[in-house]
């Protein structure tokens, strides 16, 4: 028998099942939550609830899964919904609990919704990380879970008019992601073996492509867009296979067996600041090894950077200081958990750059193309999440031993937090997205960039549940049991989202800080075992684990990078300043008074060769340090030369790219031997010298690295002019639509005047070091400047730079036009007011003749009268000046 439901109610569902049926995810996120509200006190509804609860976080994952990347973002949404509905359906809480068979089965299929929709973003990375074994492994996963979905499913059975549908959507959904993910693994399988071993059985072949077409004609049935996407992984295979099996050519691949690969991502600030900073290297050093150790970070090597004097003709020695020191390795991994451990460097240069460099030593790993191309990417603007592997330090705080007493008040806060904590990070996650800007400069272990951008919040929770049950373990029975307390209702993450809809993070921090300083303290204390104490330091140790995972490495250089920014507040202070702030105004543009990071042009990588091996598919070598004339021809050097594409569809497919590696390109040619190779672009460099001594390689190295400083020291300028002249012209439109000029419009004015100077001082000094690039006492030297400033498109930006200052000179004008007609608007209305000062001052003696005279031809008129009436003259003139001139000013 049919349930009756009201006609409201229905309706109000009805069109949530209407907008997810047709991916209207932002309409269908505010259809479910008027839903919540409206009937969140309707016994009628009450079933209903948390499925309305679910489409509306699934909705909010859904939508920035379309318009962004953030993967780890997407998942923890998912996650909630997960979490929301289970808490429904297993939990005594407001809204009611679904029963009956027919909620329990939906209800699962909804927690396999979201677990295969977490495995589906990872298929979705690997696209981007060019990675098979990881589109393997998920796509893998995600059949698994739609066939227990599927198999759920199909035994439902109600005559619910709001149920129903919610069934058959499911159905649908997950029938045609089943046929999706069955295309990608049989794909993925194919890819993998082409990645690893150059080669695919034809066996294997034509096994898993029929798998992947058979999947695709049905798909195509269900999902055009799907169906589209999966046929064109299908091509991209299918002619993979062709080259490998109609091409001789192809039977040899590249392996670079020895050199380094490096990415790097840069900061720019004032010059004359960095080197003021340089030369008082003792201080800057002594601050930065603090800064840092608050992090948790150890610096190491610091030094003074001694460079090749061949660059002085054009930059001079001032501008060639630098200083260096190391940071901990990171460990990246990739390609079924394979790992690259990359040495960390900081480099401050007195050009005004601070860069960030990771360098991986290639000889113990022996990369192919595939790979190297994949790992530069990890730079890029446009990259994949990958795992990222940090060995910081827990900071330094001091916790006192306490006795049995102390113990148990440290646990019985612990377990307050702990389920604070885990509550608030399930009930809250959607919100919590990215870190509040008040908390910038906090240097807390975990206020690293974007904590809630990369913490997987199901790993964290994971852990904090492992600490309950550690807790609640008989060898620690003298400790208090947590007790779960779940307050929250689903409706405060609105009362709680500030103006810009996210959380302060501040909270989250404060909790971890608390539990990992309160689990320290019981490890400190005298009663506890020996295996308690490893259980403790064990957990203690994970839990910062999962807060520092960090999944971009420049989520990493970020983090480096603020350190030294504070560092720079603290010691450089206004010295650093670009623009002068009065009163608070400008605040937007000072902002960046020391360092400016822009992630999507302050990137570079370049890979530096001195050993390539050609070999065969099973990776014996034919020969290696061969001519680079022998090595042009083969097809994977386009690999090594073609620039990265930051936004990738499919697996990288470079090798289907018909490029010419044309003998003047090849900038080794200018000053050095025809077996070595030399190819710079905007954002990348390939370097390859297989019989160069290492000084002349490091002139090399070190002319890249100049180059790309110089290259984002001069994309700095370009918008910070460009900023300021978007400022100035706003600032002069609105002070045209006004009838007067005030006092502080006009101090406004005056700064800009100052702004403007300083900013064109400044990058006059930078656009005139790459005028004179070519400038050299040697010759090649030159000619190789002029050629990077061409491949790095140097002079597009100095155009550019050029341009704003044009538009500034401009703006000037139209400023000393404002102040000088302001100036002589203050003349006049001076001038106006001696005048009619003098006018007062004539009519009253004119008012005194006439009482004298009217007296001398015997007149009685009284004296007193005569002085009330000059008063009154000169009243009435100070009233009328008065006036004219508050009219002047409004």
């Amino acid at each position: 028998m049919s349930k009756n439901i009201p006609q409201g109610v229905q309706e109000s569902f009805d069109e949530i099942i209407k907008n997810i049926k047709n991916e209207a995810y932002d309409k269908c996120a505010s259809s479910a939550l008027s839903f919540l509200k409206e009937f969140k006190d309707d016994a009628d509804a009450k079933d209903y609830l948390p499925y309305a609860k679910y489409f509306r976080f699934f909705s909010e994952g859904y939508r920035t899964w379309q318009i962004s990347y953030h993967y780890t973002r997407i998942r923890n949404s998912f996650y909630l919904a997960r979490r929301s509905i289970e808490d429904a359906s297993t939990e005594n809480t407001e809204p009611a609990e679904p029963v009956g068979e027919h909620h329990r089965i939906l209800v699962e299929a909804f927690t396999y919704l979201s677990d295969m929709l977490c495995a589906y973003t990872r298929c979705e990375n690997s696209f981007i990380n060019n990675d098979p074994f990881s589109l393997r492994k998920y796509s893998s996963k995600a059949l698994e879970i739609e066939k227990r979905a599927l198999n759920t499913l199909s035994n439902f059975s109600s005559e619910d008019t709001i149920l129903n549908p919610i069934c058959e959507w499911l159905k649908e959904y997950f029938k045609k992601n089943q046929l999706l993910h069955e295309g990608l693994n049989a794909c993925a399988e194919i890819y993998c073996d082409i990645f690893q071993q150059h080669h695919v059985s034809d066996e294997k072949f034509r096994r898993n492509m029929k798998r992947a077409k058979d999947s695709n004609k049905e798909l195509a049935k269900l999902s055009e867009e799907l169906s589209s996407e999966l046929n064109a992984h299908i091509r991209h295979i299918d002619k993979h296979y062709d080259r490998l099996n109609n091409n001789e050519q192809n039977n040899t691949f590249l392996r670079v067996s020895r050199g380094r690969l490096v990415l790097a991502l840069s900061a720019t600030g004032n010059a004359g600041s960095v080197r003021r900073v340089i030369d008082d290297i003792e201080k800057f050093k002594d601050e930065i090894e603090s800064e840092f150790g608050k992090n948790g970070v150890a610096i190491e090597n610091f030094r003074p950077m001694k460079l090749h004097d061949i660059f002085e003709t054009t930059f001079g020695s001032n501008y060639l200081k630098n200083i260096s020191f190391d940071l901990p390795r990171i460990r990246l991994s990739l390609f079924d958990d394979k790992k690259y451990i990359f040495d960390t460097s900081i480099n401050l240069s007195a050009l005004g750059v601070c860069t960030v460099f990771f360098s991986l030593s290639l000889e113990k790993y022996r990369l192919s193309v595939e790979e190297i191309r994949v790992l530069q990417s990890c730079i890029c603007p446009h990259a994949g999440e990958v795992k990222l592997d940090l060995s910081l330090a827990i900071p330094g705080q001091t916790v006192e031993r306490g006795n049995k007493e102390g113990g148990k008040k440290w646990f019985s806060t612990i377990s307050r937090t702990l389920t604070d904590f885990s509550n608030s990070l399930r009930r809250f996650l959607p919100g919590i997205a990215n870190q509040s800007k008040n908390n910038s400069h906090d240097t807390t272990a975990f206020s690293k960039f974007k904590l809630m951008e990369r913490l997987d919040i199901s790993e964290l929770l994971a852990e904090l549940e492992s600490i309950n049950k550690w807790l609640k373990h008989p060898d620690s029975r003298e400790m208090q049991t947590i007790q779960t307390r779940i307050k929250t209702l689903e409706e405060e993450l609105l009362i709680h989202r500030d103006p810009d809809g996210q959380f302060n993070t501040s909270k989250v921090i404060e909790y971890v800080s608390e539990i990992i300083e309160g689990l320290k303290s019981i490890s400190l204390r005298d009663n506890i075992s020996n295996a308690d104490k490893a259980a403790l330091n064990g957990h203690i140790n994970k839990l910062v684990s999962v807060c520092n995972t960090y999944r971009y490495l420049s989520d990493v250089a970020q983090m480096y990078l603020d350190i030294i920014k504070n560092v720079f507040e603290k010691i450089a202070g206004d010295v650093g300043r670009e623009f002068p702030a009065t009163d608070g105004e400008y605040s937007d543009f000072s902002q960046d008074k020391n360092w400016q990071l822009c992630p999507d042009t302050g990137w570079y990588t370049y890979l530096f060769a001195s050993s390539i091996d050609k070999v065969k598919a099973d990776n014996s070598v034919l020969f290696s340090q061969v001519d680079f004339d022998k090595l042009a021809a083969h097809p994977d050097m386009v690999g090594f030369i073609i620039e990265q594409r930051e936004a990738r569809a499919s697996f990288d497919d470079w090798r289907f790219m018909n490029i010419n590696i044309l003998e003047e390109e090849n900038l080794a040619r200018i000053r050095s031997h025809y077996t070595d190779a030399f190819y710079g672009s905007e954002y990348q460099a390939f370097l390859y010298f297989p019989d160069d001594p290492m000084f002349l390689t490091e002139q090399y190295e070190f002319t890249v690295g100049l180059m790309m400083r110089l290259s984002i020291i001069l994309k700095h300028y370009n918008t910070l002019t460009h900023r300021l002249t978007m400022m100035i012209r706003n600032d002069l439109e609105e002070i045209d639509r006004k009838t007067g000029q005030s006092s502080r419009q006009m101090r406004k004015l005056r700064t800009y005047l100052h702004m403007i100077n300083k900013l064109r001082s400044e990058a006059g000094e930078m656009t005139s070091l790459e005028a004179n690039a070519s400038i050299s006492r040697y010759k090649d030297h030159g000619d190789l400047m002029k050629k990077l400033v061409d491949k790095m498109k140097l002079n597009s930006i100095v155009e550019s730079i050029d341009r704003h200052l044009s538009n500034l000179d401009v703006l000037t004008r139209n400023i000393l036009t404002s102040l000088e007609e302001q100036r002589e608007k203050r003349l006049n209305n001076f001038a106006l007011f001696i005048t009619l000062l003098f006018a007062a001052t004539a009519i009253s003696v004119i008012v005194e003749a006439a009482f004298k005279l009217d007296y001398v031809k015997g007149s009685k008129t009284d004296e007193g009268l005569q002085g009330l009436l000059t008063i009154a003259i000169w009243l009435i003139s100070m009233i009328g000046i008065l006036i004219y001139f508050l009219r002047v000013r409004n």
